[in-house]
């Protein structure tokens, strides 16, 4: 891990330990971002080296993520800046030091769209959006879904050789650090639709701040993809409430989430800053998260 530390007036930016990143998890929540229970876990196992923090005289005052993906890609998020703090220029002083450590990558980022045209300005390029949907699930609703789960089951450690790989083909990078927990961690549940020919589907599962997060959904087509859905929602408490970041291209999906009660809250837009990697982006119904795509 990289010692160097950037001094601008009266802010420092450096890479930051797990504790320190407490403080942005807290600032994610105070902004109604619902992050899973157990997503911090798995986002700093993925890569320690990927979390930075500004200081003010010792006390955080802005943040990023830049969590990479082998030695060529990374994802961007958890920009952000503690609420009493911004419009002084510490998100950008803590921007601009994390990204003198990315010149040869090819960077991802989820983003808002007021901020489409800055993240412009660096290089970066939007190629979709992703919409988030969100709403409580009625049990009832659900009996008039009735799914064969004869190829569904739930994921353990044995099975993760072959979800690394599924990963793989849909996104094409590589990524077992990060998935080595997501489905599998304390209360993190995954889904499989797999027949003798192989894994057709996967959906990840997992308690949130205001209830449970949806995500990744992979599938090679639709009908698969929403018996997942269905199982996944029929396995939750009556009237809990579901939060998906869903891909635009999803038409079938998004039409069931409506049917079920959940609606758009916003969007954002999925970004690159150089050429991005080659996998089968229409099996992408749903990303895992906007912090770690």
């Amino acid at each position: 891990m990289s010692t160097s530390v950037l001094q601008n007036e009266e802010c420092q930016v450096a890479r930051c330990t797990f504790e320190q990143w407490k403080a942005p998890l807290q600032w994610a929540a105070y902004e109604k971002w619902d992050l899973g229970h157990n997503d911090h876990y798995c986002f700093y196992h993925t890569d320690p080296d990927g979390f930075f923090v500004g200081f003010v005289n010792g006390q955080p005052v802005a943040s990023i993520s830049c969590v990479r993906y082998g030695d060529h890609y990374a994802h961007m998020g958890h920009y952000l800046a503690e609420p009493n703090q911004r419009g002084k220029g510490y998100g950008l002083k803590t921007w601009e030091y994390f990204l003198k450590f990315f010149d040869d990558f090819v960077l991802a980022l989820d983003g808002m769209p007021e901020q489409t045209e800055n993240y412009a300005k660096w290089g970066f390029t939007t190629y979709y959006k992703n919409f988030r949907f969100s709403g409580q699930i009625r049990q009832q609703l659900l009996e008039d879904y009735p799914i064969n789960n004869k190829h569904i089951s739930t994921i353990n450690s044995t099975m993760l050789p072959g979800i690394y790989e599924y990963d793989f083909q849909c996104m094409g990078l590589r990524r077992e650090k990060f998935l080595q927990h997501w489905f599998t961690y304390e209360d993190n549940t995954g889904y499989v639709y797999q027949t003798p020919a192989g894994i057709q589907g996967l959906l990840g599962i997992r308690p949130s701040t205001d209830g449970y997060r949806l995500g990744p959904i992979y599938s090679d087509n639709e009908e698969i993809a929403n018996s997942l859905v269905i199982t996944a929602l029929k396995s939750l408490p009556d009237n809990s409430r579901v939060t998906v970041d869903i891909a635009e291209r999803s038409h079938s999906l998004i039409a069931l989430l409506i049917k079920l009660g959940m609606s758009e809250i916003f969007y954002t837009n999925r970004m690159y800053r150089g050429t991005p990697p080659t996998g089968t982006p229409e099996k992408i119904k749903a990303i895992a998260s906007l912090e770690l795509g």
